[in-house]
């Protein structure tokens, strides 16, 4: 199985401030959306798989970069969207 990815460039943005690490979260988003192909027009089981792919490619991500201040803000988020 062909895994997909997108890179995602952050050298420029200062993530000693909050306002760089939520760009960057948004950037790592967007990417995990074009590889996941999240299309709201999708059948309900392929919105399902997307939404899951979705969600792991950005925890990967966030893993990745290794930035504790991005993964507080991962968590915060997930703990949101899941109440």
């Amino acid at each position: 199985m062909k895994v997909r990815s997108v890179t995602v460039r952050y050298a420029e943005l200062d993530l000693a401030k909050p306002q760089g690490v939520e760009a960057l979260y948004m950037r790592i988003g967007g990417a995990a959306r074009r590889v996941c192909r999240a299309d709201s027009s999708l059948r309900l089981r392929d919105r399902v798989n997307s939404s899951s792919c979705y969600q792991d490619a950005i925890g990967r991500a966030v893993e990745q970069v290794n930035l504790p201040t991005l993964t507080d803000l991962h968590q915060a988020k997930v703990k949101a969207t899941v109440g």
